[in-house]
C-alpha cells in the first residue's frame, strides 16, 4: 500500500489544478418540514491542493422558466464540513451547507448553487476551466395534494478507481416518499438549462464500458486512460406517471495505475440467490426475518479490508436490518451478516435494494442485492372471516374511513407506523361482531407518508399505505 500511494501522489502532483479548481462535485437535497418550508442542503466535495472552500454560498430557486423567484445564502455546517474522505490518496474534504426556505407556492422549482470553474484536467470534456460547477437540484411543492422531498443518494461517492480493472460503484438513489425513481448517466451542466461543453461518456473498455445499471444503480467500468473524468447521475422522481422532481451527483472520477494493487473482492457473493431478473435476488418473509453471511478479502496479503451495508432496510426506527463484521483468522479475510426481521408493514411490491461495500483504504467495490418483503401465508395467516377494503381519503388530513367487512366477530387493532416503521398513532382497537363496517379514526398526524397495520385477534394481517396532507 505505502509503495502504491507515493507512485499515486507522484501522478497526481502532475496534474495542472487551477487555483479555482477545488470542487470535485456534489450535490442539492431538498426535504419538506412542514407546508412550503423546506430543507435545502448542498454537499460539496473538495480536494486540498485547491483553494480554501467558502465559508459562505449562495443559491438560486427558479421557477420551471427559468425566472428567479427567490435566492439566499448558507454558511458552512461546522459540525458537518471539513472532515476528510477516508483512505485516499490526498485530501478530499466534505462540506456541508444548509438552510431552510419557504417555496413561494405551489409548482416546481430549481434550486441551484454555481462556481467557477471546473478543474483543467477533466479529459472528457472539451474546455473544462470556461466551465462553471453547477448543480441543481428540482423539486415539486403540491400545498394540500400531498408531500414530497427530492430524492437522496446514501452512499458516499467514490473518487478514485483503479485503470484496466472491473470496477462498481453504487450511490444508491433513495426516496422517501416511496415515488418511483429513474437514474441515468446524463452531460452535467454549467447553468440552468444548459450542458458543459463537448462532454464525452468515460472511455472503458468495450467489454465493461462506463454505465449504469437501470434496476439496482450500480456504475461499472473498466476505466482504460488515466486521469480526471466528470460524470452526472441523474436521478428522476415520479409520482402517479407524471416527473415530480429530480436529483443530480456531479462527481470527478480520477482513474490511477493500480501499481500492483487489486481491487478487494467478495468471495462468496456468488452464492445469493438469483431472481427471475437476473439480479442477486432474496425473498424475505415478513415476521420470520433472514440472515446473509458474505465474506470478503484482497488478493494483496497485506492489505486491511473493511465491509460495509448502505440501504433502506437500515433506515427504519423499528425492525431495522442490522450488518456486523469481524475478521475470519482467514488471512485478511472478513466476514459480515445481515440480518433483516422486517414486519408487515415493511411489505410492498417493489423490491428494496442494499449495497455491500467492500473497501481496501484505497480502492471499493459495490454489490448490490435486491430483497423483496412479503407475506408468508404459512408465517402470518390471512383471515378467511375478514375483508378490509381500500382506506379513504388517501391523501387524508384529519380523519381516515377503514371500511371492514366481518364474517365471524374478531378483536380489531389499527396502528399507524411512519415510513420508517416507527409506531406513531394507534388508532383504535375494539371487538367487532359480524357485519359489514365503516371505522372512522380522527388523525393526529403531520404531513408526510404512513402505514395503516391492522391486526385481528393479534395477528399482523394487512398494511396499506396512505398520505397526510395540511
Amino acid at each position: 500500500m505505502k509503495k502504491l500511494l507515493f507512485i499515486t501522489l507522484g501522478f497526481l502532483l502532475t496534474i495542472p489544478f487551477a487555483n479555482a479548481t477545488h470542487l470535485m462535485g456534489g450535490e442539492i437535497t431538498a426535504k419538506q418540514i412542514s407546508g412550503a418550508d423546506y430543507e435545502v442542503t448542498l454537499t460539496t466535495y473538495r480536494d486540498t491542493i485547491g483553494i480554501p472552500m467558502a465559508q459562505t454560498v449562495s443559491f438560486d430557486v427558479k421557477d420551471v422558466t427559468g425566472n428567479t423567484v427567490l435566492t439566499f445564502s448558507q454558511s458552512q455546517d461546522t459540525s458537518l464540513s471539513g472532515g476528510l474522505l477516508a483512505g485516499y490518496p490526498y485530501g478530499v474534504e466534505v462540506y456541508v451547507f444548509r438552510d431552510t426556505i419557504t417555496l413561494p407556492g405551489i409548482g416546481t422549482y430549481f434550486i441551484s448553487f454555481t462556481n467557477c470553474c471546473r478543474n483543467g484536467a477533466i479529459q472528457n470534456l472539451s474546455a473544462p476551466l470556461n466551465e462553471s460547477m453547477y448543480l441543481e437540484t428540482m423539486v415539486s411543492y403540491f400545498g394540500v395534494a400531498g408531500a414530497n422531498s427530492t430524492p437522496t443518494f446514501l452512499v458516499q461517492p467514490v473518487i478514485f478507481l483503479p485503470s484496466n480493472l472491473p470496477w462498481q460503484y453504487n450511490p444508491l438513489p433513495f426516496d422517501a416518499d416511496g415515488d418511483s425513481l429513474v437514474w441515468s448517466i446524463d452531460t452535467s451542466l454549467n447553468g440552468f438549462g444548459s450542458q458543459v461543453a463537448g462532454y464525452t461518456t468515460p472511455p472503458g473498455a468495450t467489454g465493461n464500458p462506463f454505465t449504469i445499471n437501470p434496476v439496482t444503480g450500480t456504475i461499472s467500468w473498466t476505466a482504460t486512460n488515466l486521469g480526471n473524468f466528470n460524470a452526472s447521475v441523474l436521478v428522476e422522481e415520479y409520482r402517479n406517471g407524471g416527473k415530480i422532481g429530480e436529483i443530480r451527483r456531479d462527481m470527478q472520477f480520477i482513474v490511477v495505475a493500480p501499481g500492483g494493487n487489486f481491487l478487494p473482492e467478495f468471495d462468496n457473493f456468488s452464492s445469493i440467490p438469483v431472481g427471475p431478473n437476473g439480479y442477486p435476488y432474496l425473498d424475505i418473509k415478513a415476521g420470520q426475518g433472514y440472515n446473509l453471511r458474505l465474506l470478503a478479502s484482497d488478493p494483496n496479503p497485506q492489505d486491511a479490508i473493511t465491509l460495509s451495508a448502505y440501504g433502506q432496510p437500515f433506515l427504519f426506527e423499528q425492525n431495522s436490518a442490522t450488518f456486523l463484521t469481524n475478521p475470519t483468522g482467514n488471512g485478511n479475510e472478513v466476514q459480515g451478516l445481515f440480518e433483516w426481521y422486517p414486519d408487515a408493514t415493511m411489505v410492498r411490491d417493489d423490491p428494496y435494494i442494499v449495497v455491500f461495500r467492500v473497501w481496501d483504504h484505497q480502492f471499493a467495490f459495490d454489490e448490490a442485492v435486491l430483497m423483496k418483503v412479503s407475506l408468508d401465508n404459512t408465517a402470518i395467516d390471512k383471515p378467511i372471516d375478514l375483508n378490509i377494503g381500500r382506506i379513504y381519503p388517501n391523501p387524508a388530513s384529519s380523519s381516515l374511513y377503514i371500511p371492514v367487512g366481518v364474517e365471524k366477530a374478531a378483536d380489531l387493532t389499527f396502528t399507524v407506523y411512519s415510513t420508517m416503521g416507527a409506531k406513531v398513532q394507534l388508532l383504535g382497537s375494539d371487538h367487532y361482531t359480524a357485519g359489514n363496517h365503516i371505522i372512522k379514526s380522527d388523525l393526529d398526524l403531520a404531513p408526510g407518508a404512513y402505514f395503516l397495520a391492522i391486526e385481528q385477534d393479534g395477528r399482523m394481517v394487512q398494511a396499506q399505505k396512505f398520505v397526510v396532507v395540511e
